[in-house]
């Protein structure tokens, strides 16, 4: 065709249906999400965009029937609960995707089966053929069950739960992947200022990645953190080391709430810190399996060689 033809239009669904919820976040600031309203399911992606089309019109398919008292129908229920509701957005999209497992294998089959004891075996054999590929899913997907299960003891949908204490299947070694003395000076020898703060900060309370970056000033005072991790939703409350005091009295603030901030004195998000602190990390010489991430068993060691019980740790 000529480049002077006119062009065909390109015919686009206009998408309806769709409910949108504030989620205002621990460190401030408000994200819009998107559900479809028939079917509950979730829209990702920008409006407009090729992702949020694709995501629109895969949750817009309908529903396949569900039946009343089936594991498919505790799946639903319980992503539709409270305490799905309070988890983190990254813990709901992992444990959507192990749901998701135990749908393919259990969603027709009634809740009341997992009363008899036999059933054990059953689900014995359905994390093993998972874990030929993959014996981490396996035993997240068992979890997952497990959990669903437990759900439904509580809502008094079965009177017991014999998925729990299925045991796993994945072990792993992380006792090597501990930032020595001589990774941290390299580290605070290369990095920028702010980075040379979050390590201080993982180093002396031990929390993950995400809970890091959204602590806020507001919850350092009398010499504590006090926060409410956002995995977990436990309430913890951090007694904070002489080195601590002094690199917070020195921090500066900019005009976010956290603690830690980025070159732009903006709170970081998770796409802009985990990229910085890597690429700081080899810069410093630490490679392979010492992380960022590593901080947390760095943190756990160092307490224990402090002299710390299992249970101030």
């Amino acid at each position: 065709a000529s480049a002077d033809a006119p062009r065909t239009p390109v015919m686009r669904p206009r998408p309806t249906h769709i409910e949108t919820t504030p989620k205002r976040q621990s460190h401030g600031t408000t994200t819009t999400r998107r559900y479809h309203r028939k079917t509950g399911r979730k829209i990702t992606g920008e409006p407009g965009s090729v992702a949020f089309l694709e995501s629109y019109t895969e949750a817009s398919k309908p529903l396949d029937r569900i039946e009343p008292g089936s594991i498919d129908a505790l799946v639903r229920d319980y992503k539709a609960s409270a305490r799905f509701g309070t988890l983190a957005s990254k813990t709901q999209h992992g444990y959507a995707a192990a749901l998701e497992d135990v749908r393919a294998r259990f969603g027709p089959a009634p809740a009341t089966v997992f009363e008899d004891p036999r059933i054990r075996k059953d689900i014995r054999v359905w994390r093993d053929e998972i874990a030929t590929t993959s014996p981490r899913r396996a035993d997240y997907a068992t979890a997952m069950l497990q959990r669903i299960l437990q759900f439904a003891y509580n809502e008094g949908q079965i009177a017991i739960n014999h998925a729990r204490n299925i045991g796993t299947v994945y072990t792993s070694d992380r006792s090597e992947n501990i930032w020595t003395d001589d990774h941290i000076t390299a580290f605070l020898q290369v990095a920028r200022p702010e980075l040379a703060l979050a390590m201080r900060l993982a180093l002396d309370t031990g929390q993950r990645q995400g809970d890091l970056i959204r602590i806020p000033w507001s919850a350092y005072a009398n010499g504590r953190i006090v926060w409410r991790q956002a995995k977990t939703r436990h309430r913890i409350s951090i007694p904070v080391t002489d080195l601590l005091a002094k690199a917070l009295e020195a921090a500066p603030r900019g005009d976010a709430t956290t603690i830690l901030i980025n070159s732009r004195r903006k709170p970081w998000t998770t796409d802009g810190f985990q990229p910085r602190g890597r690429k700081t990390a080899l810069k410093a010489g630490v490679q392979g399996q010492v992380t960022f991430h590593a901080l947390r068993g760095t943190a756990v060691t160092r307490l224990h060689e402090a002299g710390c019980t299992t249970a101030e740790i």
